[in-house]
C-alpha cells in the first residue's frame, strides 16, 4: 500500500514538475519592450521577419541581415539592384506606411504575411500626435506586435539603431552601429566648436522657374530636423515656411532676390537625373554673380546610391553626408580623406564595397568650379562626369 501511494505521489509531482516546466516555457515566448511612445508591447522572443512601415524604417533595417525583411513598406530604394542587391533579390512586396502624409497600409498583404508569421511592425521617424493609436490600430486588425522608435534629432540616431538590435536580438550589431554613428556625431560637435559657420543653402527641386529650398530651423524643429545635414555645419538662409514637405516653393525672383540679399557662400542642389538641376542653376546667367557661384562652391548632393546623401526623410544615412559637407566646408577642421570615410560608411551600413571609381563618378559634379569661367568649367566637367559613372557602373 504505502509502495503504491509513493507511486501516487511520483506521479503527481511529475505532472507538477511538467506543468511548471510548460508554463516556464509559455512564459518565455514573449517578452516586453518599451518602445518611445511609452507604449509596453509584447514581442516573440526570437524576431524572424520584421514589416517595415515605410522608406525610413526600411533604411534602418537594411543595415542588418536582410533575410530579417517580410516587406519593404513602400518599395526600394532606387538603384537598389547595384547598392542593395542581396535585399533586392528578394523580391518583397509592399506593405505601405502606417503615418505619414497620405500614407497607407496594404492590409490584405499584411494579413498573409502574419498568416506565413510575420513577427513585428516597426515604425521609424518623428513622434507625431496620434501615431500610437494608430499603431494600435493596426495590431488590432493585424494581430502583429507594433513598436514606434524614435528619430528626432541627430543625437536619437545611433540610439535608434542599438533599439532595434536589441528588438532582433542583434545587440552587437546594435551595439557596433551606435559606437560608429556617435563617434561621427562627437566628432562633428566637437569639430564644430572650433570653426566659425559659414552660410549655405540647399535646393531640392527645381521646376521650371519653380524653385523647392530647404528651410531653416521653426521654433517647433519639424522641419529643422529634416536639414540636420546642412543645418550642422552651415546657416541656412532660407527661413522655413511650412513645416513638412520637399521644402518650401520660391519663384524664381523671390529666389534671386533671397540669394542676392544673403549670398550663400555655398550652394547644394539636390542630384537628379542627368545632373538636370544642377545644370539648371548654373546655365542661368543671373545666378552668375552669386559668390558661391564665381567661387566654384556649387554643389550637386548624390542621391540614390541607394538614399541621398543628405537624407530626405533624414535618417542615418545623413551621417554619409555629413562626413562629405563636413569636408567640403572645414576641410581644415575635419581634415580627412572624405572617399576613404564614404567609402567605410557603405561597408558598416551596407556591407557594400562602394570603389574609387563609383565616388568620383558620384562626386564629380560636386567638386568646385574651375577658374577663370567657373560655371563653363562645371558644366564642361559633367560630360566627363556623366563618361566615368558609365564606366564605373560597367566595371
Amino acid at each position: 500500500m504505502k509502495h503504491s501511494v509513493s507511486l501516487v505521489s511520483l506521479f503527481v509531482l511529475f505532472l507538477l514538475i511538467c506543468g511548471i516546466c510548460a508554463s516556464a516555457a509559455a512564459a518565455e515566448e514573449t517578452r516586453t519592450f518599451t518602445d518611445d511612445l511609452g507604449r509596453t508591447v509584447e514581442l516573440p522572443v526570437t524576431i524572424d521577419k520584421v514589416i517595415p512601415s515605410g522608406h525610413l524604417a526600411l533604411s534602418v533595417l537594411i543595415a542588418y541581415d536582410p533575410e530579417y525583411l517580410a516587406s519593404c513598406g513602400d518599395g526600394l530604394p532606387a538603384n537598389a539592384d547595384r547598392y542593395l542587391p542581396e535585399v533586392a533579390a528578394l523580391n518583397l512586396p509592399k506593405t505601405g506606411a502606417i503615418f505619414y502624409s497620405g500614407g497607407t497600409v496594404n492590409y490584405e498583404e499584411v494579413m498573409q504575411l502574419a498568416a506565413r508569421g510575420a513577427d513585428i511592425f516597426i515604425d521609424v521617424g518623428q513622434k507625431t500626435e496620434g501615431i500610437g493609436e494608430s499603431l494600435d490600430e493596426f495590431t488590432r486588425i493585424s494581430g502583429i506586435p507594433s513598436v514606434f522608435i524614435s528619430q528626432n534629432s541627430l543625437a536619437e540616431i545611433p540610439s535608434s539603431y542599438r533599439k532595434i538590435g536589441e528588438i532582433l536580438g542583434e545587440n552587437e550589431r546594435g551595439e557596433e552601429l551606435y559606437a560608429y554613428m556617435k563617434n561621427w556625431i562627437d566628432t562633428f560637435e566637437t569639430g564644430m566648436q572650433s570653426v566659425n559657420k559659414t552660410t549655405a543653402a540647399q535646393i531640392n527641386v527645381i521646376d521650371g522657374n519653380n524653385y523647392y529650398l530647404l528651410g531653416g530651423f521653426n521654433e517647433d524643429k519639424s522641419l529643422g530636423y529634416q536639414s540636420t545635414a546642412l543645418s550642422t555645419f552651415a546657416d541656412n538662409v532660407i527661413a522655413a515656411k511650412t513645416p513638412k514637405g520637399l521644402g518650401d516653393i520660391y519663384g524664381m525672383e523671390t529666389v534671386l532676390r533671397i540669394f542676392s540679399e544673403k549670398d550663400p557662400e555655398y550652394i547644394f542642389i539636390a542630384g537628379s537625373p542627368e545632373h538636370r538641376y544642377f545644370r539648371d542653376f548654373l546655365s542661368n546667367s543671373s545666378f552668375a554673380g552669386l559668390s558661391a557661384v564665381k567661387n566654384g562652391h556649387v554643389y550637386e548632393i548624390p542621391k540614390d546610391c541607394p538614399y541621398i546623401w543628405t537624407a530626405m526623410p533624414f535618417s542615418g544615412w545623413g551621417i554619409c553626408g555629413m562626413i562629405w559637407i563636413a569636408n567640403i566646408l572645414y576641410p581644415e577642421t575635419f581634415n580627412y580623406d572624405a572617399k576613404e570615410k564614404v567609402q567605410e560608411f557603405y561597408q558598416k551600413m551596407i556591407r557594400y564595397n562602394l570603389t574609387d571609381a563609383e565616388y568620383d563618378a558620384l562626386t564629380n559634379v560636386s567638386v568646385p568650379a574651375s577658374t577663370p569661367g567657373p560655371v563653363a568649367g562645371v558644366l564642361a566637367g559633367l560630360a566627363a562626369a556623366a563618361l566615368v559613372f558609365v564606366r564605373g557602373g560597367k566595371e
